[in-house]
């Protein structure tokens, strides 16, 4: 009888039960976000709980490998419970979707799991929804799918938040003009995904730069807000230091080198096209922006709310991800953080309408003796057949302690029953 005696110890680090009045919000907020996926177009997938390492790992880069719950199935493979839905999502429409029409809009629920120190208390298991574009590049796509998790965070009453936009190359971009090796680009993207600025500047300071690269190295990420901070990143980028007064390099080229986005231009289209949808209050553009995932290769963002210190929503374009199945398509997406909305929720001024159950049942029934008890059923499933939630009392305690449950329940109405069927006595709480 492991934890009887201390509830919760028999839970591993990281990972919790939900009781109902979390279950009601998590299931409110996914019944919600799936109605707002279903009017964009989108298609619901099930992707399984487990997947071959070897399939995960490909997709999500290095960065998440060694976070990864592995095991050995009955064959010897290594098997995971998937850290990332986007992965296998990518995989299954590389291959079993790949006769169908594009651009895919597909969306999903599930948890992923991520291993963590137990001392940090970092949760190994979150609750995710969130949405995929594929075979649609271009900016507007990807505004569509930033309007999409706007639209998502305001179907469930979520207010104040705010949505950083950046791009996957900027970090690049900064290093090759800094002159940083691999493994100094990897401290500097660390600092910046956890938003950490003091940690950049004592990482940056580290590395011996001359101070003019240092100051332009800390710069450009702390650049953030509106239009303005395009013109001041194409004033600095005109001419990074070390150029000796010529051009830098274009701020734009891929990750991957193959060229052709033009990063500000990019971020410019994107700003301009949720501002032309009456969404521009919403969002500011942030260079300093990092996701924790590799395989992301464009348009980056995150959403924020008061009082959660992590993202509610984040994703982002990741136009090669689909190569490692075999398909070369573009693609983005975004997933929403189901309990980071709920404490977010919970923190705000404004009440949700998922914020908390409204109560008991409409009604319950009790048989007012054992006699009683078939005209009782009868008259719930009546009531359950005209729309009702109705419970039933089936422990026999007595009317007098019946009563003390339905009044502690907070049900609408306690309904006590005889055995011809006749209501004795009805009462509204």
């Amino acid at each position: 009888m492991i934890g009887v005696n201390r509830p919760g110890a028999a839970v591993p680090s990281g990972l919790r039960y939900l009781g109902p009045r979390e279950a009601f919000q998590k299931r409110s907020i996914e019944d919600r976000l799936v109605q707002v996926f279903t009017r964009w177009g989108f298609s619901e997938i099930v992707t399984p709980t487990i997947e071959y390492f070897d399939t995960i790992s490909a997709g999500t880069g290095e960065r998440l490998k060694d976070r990864m719950y592995r095991f050995l199935d009955r064959t010897g493979q290594i098997i995971v419970l998937r850290p990332d839905i986007t992965t296998p999502i990518a995989h299954f429409a590389a291959t079993e979707l790949r006769d169908e029409p594009r651009p895919l809009r597909l969306f999903y629920l599930g948890s992923v799991f991520r291993a963590g120190s137990p001392q940090t208390g970092v949760r190994q298991e979150s609750y995710q929804a969130g949405a995929e574009i594929i075979g649609a590049s271009g900016s507007a796509a990807d505004a569509e799918v930033i309007a999409l998790a706007i639209q998502c965070l305001r179907d469930v009453g979520l207010q104040g938040f705010r949505v950083g936009i950046g791009h996957a190359g900027i970090i690049d971009y900064i290093s090759e003009q800094a002159g940083l090796d691999p493994g100094q680009e990897g401290l500097i993207r660390d600092a910046l995904a956890r938003h950490d600025f003091v940690a950049l500047r004592e990482v940056a300071g580290s590395l011996n730069l001359p101070p003019d690269k240092l100051e332009w190295l800390l710069t450009i990420p702390a650049l953030r807000g509106k239009g303005e901070v395009l013109e001041a990143a194409r004033s600095l980028c005109s001419s990074p230091p070390g150029a000796g007064g010529q051009p830098g390099t274009e701020l734009g080229a891929e990750r991957s080198g193959d060229g052709g986005v033009e990063v500000l231009h990019s971020l410019g289209a994107i700003l301009g096209n949720l501002e032309s949808r009456g969404l521009g209050e919403f969002v500011d553009i942030d260079l300093g922006l990092v996701r924790d995932l590799d395989y992301y290769t464009g348009i980056i963002f995150e959403a924020y709310a008061y009082g959660v210190g992590r993202p509610v929503c984040g994703g982002g374009r990741y136009d090669h991800l689909l190569e490692k199945f075999g398909a070369g398509e573009p693609a983005t997406g975004f997933a929403v953080d189901i309990e980071g909305l709920v404490s977010a929720l919970a923190a705000s001024p404004v009440t949700s309408p998922v914020a908390s159950p409204a109560g008991g049942p409409d009604y319950f029934v009790i048989p007012e003796s054992e006699a009683a008890s078939i005209a009782a059923a009868r008259l719930a499933a009546a009531l359950r057949d005209g729309g009702h939630s109705v419970e039933l009392e089936i422990i026999g305690r007595g009317v007098e302690g019946a009563i003390d449950y339905g009044l502690r329940r907070k049900v609408g109405k306690i309904v006590i029953v005889d055995e011809d069927g006749r209501m004795k006595n009805q009462s509204g709480m």
